[in-house]
């Protein structure tokens, strides 16, 4: 059971702003047509046309780097969010990520096969996530449609005073973790005692107690079950905007919310037992065109 250091390095308000328009200025419509090469040509240079905005991004580089050597002098890797999302949605805009798709893939026997492509797909996603830089975090944060969303949202529905404007940008240490785990033991217990025994002690400090709360397991000495670290990744709001996985907020409002007869007193645990035709549907489409482009792997 492990504890992470996370550091926090404040967004101003004028922050916020200026996040908004560089995504709006620069890579708004390059996303809206679906141009994606434009948007890795640009993430590196379009601060070369707006010395006020270059002005602004050295500045908050050199804050948030700042803040990344004090907290972290022996660290190399991190994982980088703001107050409400991390930057997920720019990974394939990585200069490295198509390698990283490739090494993952060719350690499938059959690089064809579509569940093979979609869990390395997920594997070069999460490792694009590990970031080394002040630089980093912001080249992703700039050119991204969820950052982008945020910030609205945040400007719009708080003070817009700096000293009071309660965004952040949050770090901590990058942590890889498998996306596709496979188990002969029990895991609810793990998770179950985990929680138990160490979340759900902090979150009573808080209000309101109801979560949805994204568990990781890491692989410990060996293959067991026992072995393995617990981590918590996330904790979102109990309400529909959070995605419900394998249960439906539509259909099942009552089990989630435990109130279901037959359901009162159980802890509910659901898994995927085979692979789901139609996974490649469910993938943005501007994924699906970039692989089917790689088709020749």
């Amino acid at each position: 059971k492990h504890f992470q250091l996370v550091i926090y390095c404040p967004i101003t308000y004028s922050d916020a702003k200026h996040f908004i328009q560089i995504f709006e200025r620069y890579f708004q419509k390059l996303h809206e047509h679906q141009l994606f090469d434009q948007i890795r040509e640009q993430m590196h240079t379009w601060f070369n046309d707006d010395q006020e905005e270059k002005q602004w991004y050295e500045q908050i580089k050199e804050r948030l780097q700042k803040t990344i050597d004090q907290a972290f002098p022996d660290t190399k890797n991190f994982f980088a969010k703001t107050s409400s999302r991390s930057a997920k949605d720019t990974c394939i805009f990585k200069e490295d990520f198509l390698q990283i798709y490739r090494s993952e893939l060719s350690k499938f026997p059959d690089t064809l096969q579509e569940n093979s492509r979609i869990t390395a797909l997920l594997t070069a996603a999460f490792l694009s996530l590990c970031v080394t830089s002040a630089s980093d975090v912001l080249s992703m944060f700039i050119i991204s449609e969820r950052i982008y969303q945020d910030m609205l949202l945040a400007t719009e529905a708080q003070n817009t005073t700096d000293s009071l404007f309660k965004e952040n940008i949050i770090l901590r240490p990058f942590v890889p973790i498998d996306v596709d785990m496979e188990f002969r033991d029990n895991i609810l217990e793990k998770i179950l005692s985990f929680f138990n025994d160490i979340v759900r002690i902090k979150l009573n400090q808080y209000k309101p107690n109801s979560y949805v709360i994204d568990f990781a397991l890491r692989k410990g000495d060996d293959e067991s079950v026992n072995s393995m670290n617990v981590w918590v990744i996330e904790l979102n709001p109990f309400m529909e905007t959070t995605d419900g996985a394998l249960f439906s907020w539509q259909h099942e409002r009552d089990v989630l919310e435990g109130q279901a007869n037959e359901n009162k007193d159980k802890t509910l645990f659901r898994i995927t037992e085979r692979v789901r035709p139609g996974s490649w549907t469910m993938l943005p489409i501007s994924i699906r065109q970039w692989i089917k482009s790689e088709s020749d792997l």
